[in-house]
C-alpha cells in the first residue's frame, strides 16, 4: 500500500434552499477541515480516501465527521 498523494483542505460555505414555511435569505453557514490521500494497493488498485469534519453554525447545526472512500471513473 501507498500514498501516492496526501493533501488537505479548509473550507467554509454559506447557502439559502428555499422550502415551504422558510423565508428567501434564511442563510446557513457551514465550515469544516478535510485530509485527503491518493492510495495505491497493490500498484493497480487506486482510490480517493477523504476524512473530514465539518460543523453547522445555524441553530439547528450539528456537528459531522465522515470518512469516505471512492475511486475514479
Amino acid at each position: 500500500m501507498g500514498i501516492h498523494q496526501a493533501y488537505g483542505s479548509v473550507f467554509a460555505e454559506t447557502g439559502d434552499a428555499w422550502e415551504d414555511g422558510r423565508s428567501p435569505g434564511d442563510y446557513s453557514t457551514g465550515a469544516g477541515i478535510e485530509a485527503n490521500a491518493e492510495v495505491n494497493l497493490f500498484y493497480d488498485l487506486a482510490f480517493h480516501l477523504r476524512l473530514g469534519y465539518a460543523h453547522g453554525f445555524a441553530d439547528n447545526g450539528s456537528n459531522q465527521l465522515y470518512l469516505q472512500l471512492g475511486s475514479s471513473f
